[in-house]
C-alpha cells in the first residue's frame, strides 16, 4: 500500500509513534508516501524525526500554550490564540489537500492531528481511509477511570481527541496493557509503538548509579536543578529541548534531544524521570526501569497518563521535582511489570492485522498472482 502518515508534532510522542508505524509498514512491502507534520509557528521538525524522514513537511497547526514561569497549560489562552490563527489553518488545510492528492495514497494514518481529522471528514474528496493512532483514545473508553473531579476537563480533552478522529474508519488505541475494546465507538486496543532499535536491543542490563530525566518545556529545567543543588551527590543526565545557559554541576548533565543516546542511557539507568508523556514510560517500562511522573500542571492528559502508568506499574506520580521519595522508591519498593515486553513485542503483528484490512482489492490479487507463481516454480 500507499501511505500518507499526518502527524501532531507537538512533543516527541507522536513523532516518535510515526517511526515506529513506518519500520513496522515498510518491513511489510508498504511504502510511506508523504509524511506531514502539524507544528507550531516557526517550531522546526526535530532532527530525530527528519533523520528517518528527510523529506517530511510542516504545517503550522493548533497547539498547547504553557506558562513560562509556572509550566501550568494555559487553556484560555491556547483557545484564544488558536482561533485568531483560524485562516493559517485553513491554508494548512488546503496545503494538507494538495499534498494528499499529489500523493495518491491507498491509506492515511493520523498520529492525532486534529487537522488531519478535519481534513479526513471535509476534505477527503478521494474516500481515502483513514486510521487514526494515539494512547489519548483510551480516554474515550467506558472502562478508563478517570481522575476524581474532572468533569469539564475530561470532556474538553475528549472532544479535541474526537476532532483528531473526523472521518477515521477505526481508531487504534495504545495502551500500557491489555485493554476492552469498544466496537461500537471503533476503539481497538493495541500494544504501544516501540522503536526497533528498542525492540531489538539487549534487553534488561544491570543498572548504574545515575537517574535519566526528560522534559519537554524548558522551564521545566530550573525545578531540576533548584533540587539538584541540594542533592548534587545524585547524578543526573537529562535531555532537554533547549539546553539551559548555564552548567550548574558536573553531576547534572543536560543535553540535546538525541535517540540514540538517549536510548543507550535509558537501557543503562536506574530509574527515569519526566513529565507523564506516553512514549518514554513506555521505554522506560521495555527496559524493567522505574518512572517518576510528574504531570505538566494544568495538563489533563499527563495526569491520565501518570495514573494509568501507576496502574500498570510503571512507578510513582507525584507534582514536582523532589526526586528523594523516588530514590526511595527505587530502592525498597519497585517490581517491574514483566508481562510488558511480551505485549509491546506483539505490536508488528497485531498492527499489521489492523491496517491491511484497507489494502485495495489489486494490491492483494497482485500478491497472491505473486505467490502462486513462487509457488508454481518451487513445484517445478
Amino acid at each position: 500500500m500507499k501511505i500518507v502518515f499526518i502527524v501532531q508534532g507537538e512533543g516527541r510522542g507522536h513523532l516518535t509513534q510515526a517511526i515506529s508505524m513506518a519500520q513496522i509498514l515498510e518491513s511489510n512491502r508498504h511504502t510511506i508516501e508523504n509524511v506531514l507534520v502539524g507544528t507550531n509557528c516557526g517550531v522546526s521538525v526535530p532532527g530525530f524525526f527528519t533523520e528517518k524522514f528527510p523529506n517530511a513537511k510542516s504545517f503550522m497547526s493548533p497547539n498547547l500554550i504553557f506558562d513560562k514561569k509556572s509550566n501550568k497549560l494555559r487553556l484560555r489562552k491556547t483557545i484564544r490564540k488558536n482561533l485568531a490563527k483560524s485562516k493559517h489553518y485553513i491554508r494548512s488545510l488546503r496545503f494538507l489537500s494538495y499534498e494528499i492528492e499529489k500523493s495518491e495514497p491507498d491509506l492515511i494514518i493520523n498520529f492525532y492531528e486534529g487537522l488531519g481529522g478535519i481534513y479526513s471528514y471535509f476534505y477527503n474528496n478521494h474516500n481515502v481511509p483513514t486510521v487514526a493512532i494515539a494512547h489519548q483514545y483510551l480516554l474515550l473508553n467506558k472502562a478508563f477511570i478517570h481522575p476524581a473531579g474532572s468533569w469539564f476537563h475530561q470532556n474538553l480533552v475528549n472532544l479535541n481527541s474526537k476532532i483528531t478522529a473526523l472521518g477515521a474508519e477505526k481508531k487504534l488505541v495504545l495502551s500500557f496493557t491489555p485493554f476492552s475494546d469498544n466496537f461500537q465507538e471503533q476503539l481497538f486496543t493495541v500494544p504501544p509503538l516501540i522503536r526497533q532499535e528498542i525492540l531489538t536491543s539487549n534487553s534488561i542490563q544491570e543498572s548504574e548509579n545515575f537517574l535519566l530525566a526528560y522534559v519537554n518545556q524548558p522551564a521545566l529545567a530550573n525545578e531540576l536543578i533548584e533540587w539538584h543543588n541540594n542533592n548534587n551527590e545524585t547524578v543526573i543526565h537529562c535531555f532537554v529541548t533547549k539546553l539551559p545557559k548555564q552548567v550548574t554541576h558536573p553531576n547534572l548533565v543536560f543535553h540535546n534531544l538525541n535517540a540514540s543516546l538517549f536510548l543507550s542511557y535509558m537501557k543503562r539507568c536506574k530509574g527515569v524521570v519526566s513529565t507523564a508523556g506516553f512514549e518514554t514510560i513506555c521505554e522506560a517500562m521495555f527496559f524493567e526501569k522505574p518512572v517518576l511522573l510528574i504531570p505538566l500542571k494544568n495538563h489533563y492528559e499527563q495526569r491520565c497518563n501518570a495514573l494509568d502508568a501507576v496502574r500498570a506499574g510503571a512507578g510513582i506520580t507525584q507534582e514536582n521535582f523532589n526526586l528523594t521519595p523516588f530514590l526511595n522508591f527505587i530502592d525498597s519498593e519497585f517490581t517491574p511489570n514483566t508481562t510488558f515486553v511480551n505485549w509491546a513485542s506483539s505490536a508488528k503483528g497485531i498492527m499489521l492485522n489492523e491496517v491491511e484490512i484497507f489494502e485495495p482489492k489489486r494490491h492483494v490479487m497482485a500478491e497472491k498472482s505473486r505467490q502462486s507463481s513462487s509457488q508454481k516454480l518451487s513445484f517445478e
